[in-house]
């Protein structure tokens, strides 16, 4: 038992010591490595230490080193936003976002930046999930465009185009612009020809439309100058008429005045007249009643009387009322009676039988 006792300590002692031995090797190893770490870290600060003397030199006896452009909020914030929605185009917006970053003497990872800061909505996404993965301008501009591009069929886009017509109040030049970005769009390729007429049929006065057909702009360019010259001579103002042609010098011409009706008068000269209209009509109708009521007999409405009722003004037939005093006796001939009331009847005794 005590042989197995110091057989174990003996093997226990020289673990421990292997341990131990370990231990000092891999802390050895961990002081080398610290001392090399520590001596990059001199070596990069001492480099960095030297860059601001090492500029001065450059710039005094051989090319300046390249200085990266700041970028301005305030021509960030020239640039509109993009959501990416129909109405949203994605060439205007890389266009603009182009004009900005050359003025401003912008890097491609800049202008990618800038663009970035712009997005929201669907259009952020796209550039969260893929859009971060170009790092050169020009071919984050492409991908951009081919995504968002609208993508309309032609009856679609047709009816936006019809539909966007000059509002009250737009001028001529904020039309003509937003109404392009819809004819850019189109799902067949246009002529200068056809965009013009679009163009022109969206007017909202018509003076501005007989002008534009009257000469025919080359391209929207043209149009776009056309309208705004129109509208300076003040065309616009005037919703009616054209404005009235030169005339030669001279005195205005003051308008006449219009004379005043008399309404009384000519109220009172109406109603004379037709007070002497229903006057007439009753003549005729008493006229013809008293006729009708004596009592004319069978034989004179065979005879005498039908034929006098036949007879005209002129003793011809023709039917119709005859005036008693154009009536001719029809057994004397004389005019002015009928045959029962004749003189020459009554002395021979007969009372119009």
């Amino acid at each position: 038992m005590a042989v197995d006792l110091v057989d174990a300590l003996v093997r226990l002692a020289n673990a421990m010591a292997n341990d131990r031995q370990a231990a000092q090797n891999q802390a050895a190893q961990l002081l080398t490595a610290m001392d090399q770490q520590t001596q990059q870290t001199a070596a990069l600060v001492t480099a960095l230490n030297a860059l601001p003397a090492a500029a001065p030199a450059a710039g005094a006896g051989g090319p300046a080193a390249a200085v990266m452009p700041r970028i301005s909020a305030t021509a960030v914030e020239s640039i509109p936003r993009f959501e990416g929605g129909l109405k949203d185009f994605p060439q205007d917006f890389v266009e603009m976002v182009e004009r900005v970053a050359v003025a401003e003497n912008w890097t491609d990872a800049q202008r990618i930046q800038v663009a970035a800061r712009r997005l929201l909505k669907t259009a952020l996404d796209w550039h969260i999930h893929a859009g971060h993965a170009f790092a050169n301008w020009g071919d984050w501009s492409n991908a951009f465009i081919a995504n968002f591009s609208p993508r309309l069929n032609f009856s679609e886009w047709h009816r936006l185009v019809e539909e966007r017509r000059q509002k009250i109040g737009e001028s001529g030049i904020e039309y003509a612009l937003d109404k392009q970005k819809l004819l850019r769009v189109s799902p067949i390729p246009l002529n200068n020809e056809q965009m013009v007429s679009f163009l022109i049929d969206g007017l909202a006065k018509w003076q501005h439309v007989a002008a534009m057909t009257a000469d025919i702009p080359e391209d929207v360019t043209e149009f776009i100058q056309r309208i705004r010259t129109l509208e300076t001579l003040g065309v616009a103002s005037r919703a009616d008429t054209f404005p009235p042609p030169p005339g030669p010098a001279g005195p205005p011409v003051i308008p006449a005045t219009p004379p005043t009706q008399d309404f009384a008068a000519a109220l009172s000269t109406f109603g004379d007249k037709l007070v002497n209209q229903i006057a007439a009509q009753f003549n005729k109708l008493s006229i013809g009643s008293r006729g009708a009521g004596r009592g004319e007999s069978s034989s004179d409405a065979s005879g005498g009387a039908g034929h006098e009722r036949g007879m005209g003004r002129n003793g011809r037939g023709g039917g119709g009322w005859v005036e008693p005093s154009a009536r001719k006796c029809y057994n004397c001939g004389v005019v002015g009676h009928i045959s029962r009331h004749c003189p020459s009847r009554t002395g021979k005794g007969s009372t119009g039988s």
